[in-house]
This record gives C-alpha cells, structure tokens and sequence, in this order.
C-alpha cells in the first residue's frame, strides 16, 4: 500500500498519520523521490494529468481539534457537512475552491477561500444546513489558512486571523 505522502507533508513534526503508516510499513514514492506539492502538481500538469491543480483533500481527521476523540461519528458528519455547505454555496453561486468544516467538539467553524467569507456568511439556511450534519452551533467562519490544525492544547492557528464569530445555533 502506497500514500500520496510528499516532502511537504513529511516537514510536519506533528503527523501522526505519517508515523503511523511508517510504523506499518506503508510505501511513500513521492516523499522517497523528495517531491515537494508543487512538483507534484508541475509533473502533474506536465503529464496533462486532469487533476493537476485539484485542491488539497487532506484526511478527515485532520478536521478534529486536537485532544477530541476522532470517531466514525465525528468523521462523518464533517464529512456530510462539508459536502452539505458546498451544494448550499454552489446553489447560492458562489463556488469555493477549499472548504473545511473543523470539528472544535461542542461546535464547528468553517473555513472557505478568503474572498468568499462575507457572502458565504450572509447565505441563509448556514446553520440549519450544519444542524443537519449535527453540528449543533457554528463557532466562526474564516478565511481558509493551509497547515496544521491538530496541534497541542494552547496552539491556536486562527488566533490572530480574522475569523468572523457568527453564534449561529439552531434553537
């Protein structure tokens, strides 16, 4: 078995999915070759590979706070909420290229490219859409930030970002 692991993933200290697919002798070609994500995409799009400038689609996991257990669950429902907030921007037009619903535990943000915060924001039906995957409140809404979000208690990725703080709840 082989994972599409590349020099950039393997520059994280904090991968433990990593370490565990060493741990368990899973094969890792682009990080044996030393490919970095843009060499990846540059032999991709070089190869007419159509997926070429594809976004990221990192593992669900990596959506989980740190220190909240990752359940079936867990990645389930941000599995149908990030596919339930996508059709709801793409029936509204506004079509984002990254979108990540976090799961904070008692609650969600989520993160979406940063130009479409504000209108992704004022669309109707953004709680009750995440109600629907049982998220029961919404946190914020940010502009998207690429790296490591299960880090050790304390490390906060979005403290100085500007992420809008909608307390959307349902009820």
């Amino acid at each position: 078995m082989a994972t599409g692991t590349n020099a950039d993933d393997a520059a994280d200290p904090h991968r433990p999915g990593i370490r565990a697919g060493w741990e368990r002798g899973i094969r890792t070609p682009l990080l044996d070759a030393r490919l970095t994500k843009a060499d990846v995409r540059r032999l991709s799009e070089h190869w007419s590979l159509p997926t070429w400038d594809k976004p990221a689609t990192p593992c669900l996991a990596s959506r989980v706070r740190y220190g909240v257990e990752v359940t079936s669950y867990r990645l389930a429902r941000i599995d149908r909420a990030e596919t339930a907030v996508r059709a709801l921007t793409a029936g509204a037009g506004v079509h984002v290229r990254d979108l990540r619903v976090r799961d904070l535990g008692d609650r969600t943000r989520i993160e979406v490219d940063p130009p479409f915060v504000a209108r992704i924001a004022a669309l109707p039906g953004l709680a009750g859409t995440l109600a629907e995957a049982d998220f029961a409140g919404l946190r914020g809404l940010c502009g998207r930030q690429s790296g490591p979000h299960r880090r050790a208690p304390g490390f906060r990725p979005h403290s100085a970002c500007r992420c809008r703080p909608l307390r959307i709840c349902p009820s």
